[in-house]
């Protein structure tokens, strides 16, 4: 069995630490402090066995992304093509890249000359056990024991919170702090209206002046007309409708996933990307994404796939040009017609002779031909049946008279 050991250490700014060459130290790799742009070297470290990242469910998704050109970028060093195990590095690599976003994300947030970065355990494990079973224990047990919550505690009436975890506690004034509402959302709405009416006329004034003093609207008036929520376009105010927030397009429902339970949304995808949010997760039947932005998550409609186009195949095969399957057989750009030129003669428009030609010829083949009807073919058939017997007198006249 191996001596009990067990060490926790505070990674701070007080000590004059760097949280990022810790880490790059345990994970035996390289990390750079975008703070200060120190890189920290540490890949001669050959006793890791190893290493991995485990993010708390609302973490930001993009946190976790490595983009394809870092990923380029070390495959082409010396580091790489020197390994062993390529997969293994590659694999290590986008861990070491996804814990220096981490802690550069950390040191932007902890500011304070006081501030605590992060903790380092550091305790023995059995000998008798497997590689495997040692990993597998650290896992659960840092698992189990990174558990934190706000408690909120009232002593001599007065509420104080704190942030709590497995370690100990910091106090977090700022989490009790209210919301100050605006004061003209206090105001009654026939005065919001009022006072909304007294801005627009000011501004209405304002874009009168500059025009009547300097011919249009000065750049200063256009500040003065964005800073109160309206644009001027066509020589008209008009008031800006607020962008739409996730809160303010809630259905009232909400959807449950393992990893809990989410408000639904009226947002498109689009439109809650557009606001900072990304992808978190799915839910179990896919009708729902989970989007957050590290402080909150909401759940949005997931997009019906679309069906396939049933004349798909039969455009494949007789469509004449290269468009997009769209449901239209031969949708080839129609040619010019005959009144099409004339159209553009009258404009004034120059047009090509030889595509008058062409259009020309083309109504002349387009034409179908009429078929006689059968009454007006009965009534030939009578009149060549009444005639054919003079016909036959006539020749006979002849051949007497012969």
């Amino acid at each position: 069995m191996a001596i009990f050991h067990f060490t926790v250490k505070i990674v701070g700014r007080s000590k004059g630490k760097s949280v990022i060459s810790a880490s790059a130290y345990l994970n035996g790799d390289v990390m750079k402090n975008e703070e200060t742009g120190r890189i920290s070297y540490y890949t001669s470290k050959k006793e890791v066995v190893y290493t991995s990242l485990m993010m708390c469910e609302n973490a930001p998704p993009e946190w976790l992304h490595v983009p394809e050109e870092n990923i380029k970028r070390f495959q082409q060093s010396i580091r790489y093509k020197r390994a062993d195990d390529k997969d293994a590095a590659l694999e290590k690599f986008k861990i070491t890249f996804q814990k220096q976003r981490l802690w550069n994300e950390v040191l932007k947030i902890e500011k304070n000359a006081d501030a605590q970065l992060g903790r380092s355990f550091e305790f023995s494990l059995p000998k008798e056990w497997s590689r495997q079973e040692q990993i597998d224990y650290t896992t659960e047990y840092i698992q189990k024991t990174s558990v934190s919550d706000i408690v909120v505690l009232h002593q001599n009436d007065e509420d104080t919170a704190h942030y709590v975890d497995s370690i100990g506690f910091q106090q977090v004034p700022e989490f009790l702090q209210e919301q100050q509402t605006p004061v003209f959302d206090k105001l009654p709405p026939e005065q919001q209206q009022a006072l909304s009416d007294t801005v627009q006329d000011t501004l209405q004034m304002l874009v009168d002046a500059d025009k009547r003093i300097y011919g249009d609207v000065t750049g200063k008036t256009l500040e003065a007309i964005a800073a109160q929520g309206y644009s001027y376009k066509d020589g008209q105010l008009e008031k800006q409708q607020p962008e739409a927030t996730p809160d303010s397009l809630l259905t009232g429902e909400t959807v449950r996933t393992p990893r809990g339970n989410f408000h639904i949304t009226d947002m498109s995808r689009e439109q809650i990307e557009a606001a900072g949010f990304g992808f978190h997760h799915a839910s179990e039947d896919g009708k729902y994404l989970i989007m957050g932005n590290g402080t909150q998550a909401y759940a949005i409609a997931a997009e019906q796939p679309q069906r396939d186009n049933p004349l798909k195949h039969v455009e494949d095969t007789i469509e004449q040009n290269d468009n997009n399957f769209d449901g239209l057989i031969n949708n080839t750009p129609q040619t010019p017609t005959v009144a099409d030129f004339e159209q553009r003669a009258k404009a004034g428009e120059a047009i090509s002779v030889t595509d008058l030609a062409k259009a020309v010829k083309a109504e002349k083949r387009e034409q179908p031909q009429k078929k006689p009807s059968i009454l007006k073919k009965l009534d030939e058939y009578k009149k060549q049946a009444a005639q054919q017997p003079k016909d036959k007198q006539k020749e006979h006249k002849k051949d007497l008279e012969v």
